[in-house]
């Protein structure tokens, strides 16, 4: 056996932790010396302490803020509501009104268009015209003329906001659809 030098030899001994005590090396572990040898200038007790902890935690955070980005990206490139239509175009007495979205980025239509109806003359709500929340749109005794039937929706669009004021029948940031219905 080759002598050993005082340095290899306190190596040796405060790995194994015992400080008097030389243990030679066992040769059938001679191909683990390379592995073994990273592992010493770790913290004592290895991996299982704080820095495993520090760095799960640290990816856990990365993972949920990665994962709320994407999130967040996928919203703000969303389908962006161009127009509202309203189907019949015009009507008399009691109608079912149906309002279709039309989208872009990516292009396509959504019918029935989620939507809140309101009736109105000259550009004002008005009582001789009950809209329900589904579109359907009735006459009420002794109202004559022709009424406006509007479906509104507002667009999820980024930076128009603060909106110009907004009435009951027309402004703001919202997409608007118009038909007619004819009391007799």
């Amino acid at each position: 056996m080759r002598e050993r030098s005082d340095w290899y030899v306190r190596r040796l001994c405060i790995r194994y932790g015992q400080p008097s005590v030389y243990r030679a090396p066992n040769p059938m572990r001679r191909g683990m010396h390379h592995r073994r040898h990273r592992a010493t200038y770790l913290p004592l007790g290895g991996l299982s302490g704080g820095i495993v902890e520090k760095f799960r935690f640290t990816l856990s955070f990365l993972a949920l803020v990665l994962a709320a980005s994407l999130a967040l990206s996928c919203g703000s490139s969303s389908s962006q509501l161009q127009s509202i239509t309203l189907s019949p175009a015009t009507a008399e007495g009691q109608a079912q009104f149906v309002a279709t979205g039309y989208y872009s980025n990516p292009t396509h239509t959504v019918t029935p268009q989620p939507a809140t109806w309101v009736a109105c003359q000259q550009n004002a709500p008005t009582a001789d015209v009950s809209v329900t929340s589904t579109g359907v749109a009735q006459c009420a005794s002794g109202a004559a003329g022709t009424y406006s039937i509007k479906a509104w929706d507002i667009p999820n669009k980024a930076g128009t906001y603060p909106c110009p004021s907004q009435t009951a029948c027309s402004g703001g940031c919202a997409v608007w659809g118009t038909a007619q219905l004819t009391c007799p």
